[in-house]
């Protein structure tokens, strides 16, 4: 793609990279996403939820072209604007022409009225973010991160330490992502909008399952997340929690992030001979609504889990400690009312085998409704409501500057 780009020369390459832009039939002004891994699931619900056209495309596809003219060290996200002055002119001459020619191809077939990325830190997003804004069109930010703990709160914040964000408005999921952004002195926190995250409002029309047959545990098998070392270890104990159980027709699911660690999860399975599936492609929700155990270690993924019928899991033994649990603090005496901490893995084979004959009682649901309201917001009606909003409120904003 980069020697392709290269050799269309950056004004063709721009208009090229915009034939690839995911059309939304909605109403303008058009909100152009840009679009990355679970970001395209806050998308399906704009979409779904909002009147807007919500056109999108792959930032995967804006880093391969951009490659054409910028080094591989320039992408490397938050750490990009240390390496934006020693970038030679051309480069930034070439890598700003292309991205001023997609945004202009972007107008003039989706009537662009805003641009939105899913994080504000990202390096491929640097040089669309300047053309939007010759151009008198707002970049924004929908930040996809978002954590709850105090030990999230520290990751979150020096990740960002250092780092200043030149959009025009940003969205978060909660309020302590706001406090981050104003702590690091990244964006003005009164110009910070919480919106919760838009991927939640799929609940909304979600039927109650006949039945809860499913067990899921939410891998966190890769070096790079925190309590991976003991990922082995959980696993094993969902394994055998699999293995021990006598209920006729039940599934026990293991769900990863992508092909590549289902197939590396899919060797240990097919090596232990426990009856376990492991997925990645199957939507959350569909999994959730029909699970009576939820497992999973400092993730998203388990505080979504809140949402449905299922016993909710944190390990809390080996490298799975509270101490670095971006989601679960374990001495929150609320949360430790819905959330089970076992403190060994045959524990944690008891609560999953427990939890296919137990169910959630209409108060501890609404207690748990509580939980993520405080940690994000309350709809209102939906998420997706308020991320519209937001949209709207930066676009009559670039108005009023540009009149």
């Amino acid at each position: 793609m980069a020697l392709g780009c290269r050799l269309l020369g950056p004004t063709l390459a721009g208009r090229l990279c915009a034939r690839f832009i995911v059309a939304d039939p909605g109403s303008g002004p058009a909100c152009l996403c840009i679009s990355r891994d679970v970001f395209s699931k806050d998308i399906d619900q704009l979409r779904v939820r909002t009147d807007r056209a919500w056109p999108h495309v792959s930032q995967a596809l804006l880093y391969l072209c951009e490659q054409a003219w910028l080094p591989s060290s320039y992408f490397r996200q938050g750490a990009f604007q240390d390496e934006l002055p020693g970038l030679s002119s051309a480069a930034v001459a070439k890598t700003e022409r292309f991205a001023v020619s997609f945004l202009r191809s972007a107008q003039a077939r989706h009537a662009i009225g805003a641009v939105m990325s899913g994080s504000i830190d990202y390096a491929q997003d640097e040089w669309i973010r300047r053309a939007a804004q010759r151009s008198g069109i707002p970049f924004l930010a929908l930040c996809k991160e978002h954590a709850i703990t105090d030990y999230g709160y520290r990751v979150f914040a020096a990740s960002l330490s250092g780092y200043r964000y030149h959009g025009d408005g940003v969205a978060v999921f909660g309020p302590r992502s706001r406090d981050i952004l104003g702590d690091e002195s990244v964006f003005p926190p009164e110009r910070v909008w919480i919106t919760g995250p838009p991927r939640l409002d799929e609940w909304c029309d979600l039927l109650p399952a006949p039945r809860r047959d499913i067990a899921v545990l939410f891998s966190f098998s890769n070096d790079y997340q925190d309590g991976s070392a003991s990922w082995p270890d959980v696993l094993a104990a969902f394994a055998a929690a699999a293995a021990a159980s006598t209920q006729q027709g039940l599934r026990f699911v293991v769900k990863c992030r992508d092909p590549y660690e289902e197939e590396a999860v899919q060797q240990f399975v097919t090596a232990s001979g426990a009856p376990v599936e492991v997925i990645s492609f199957t939507p959350l929700p569909d999994l959730l609504r029909r699970a009576f155990a939820a497992v999973g270690f400092c993730s998203l993924a388990i505080v979504e889990a809140l949402l449905s019928p299922a016993t909710v899991i944190s390990p809390r033994f080996g490298a799975c400690q509270n101490d670095v649990d971006a989601q679960f603090d374990d001495r929150d005496e609320a949360l430790g009312a819905l959330v089970r901490f076992p403190a060994s893995p045959d524990a944690l084979t008891d609560e999953v085998l427990r939890a296919a004959s137990a169910g959630i009682a209409p108060e501890e649901a609404d207690a748990r409704l509580a939980v993520l309201h405080a940690v994000f917001c309350a709809p209102a009606p939906t998420y997706s409501a308020l991320v519209d909003r937001f949209v709207d409120e930066q676009i009559a904003r670039a108005a009023r500057r540009s009149a």
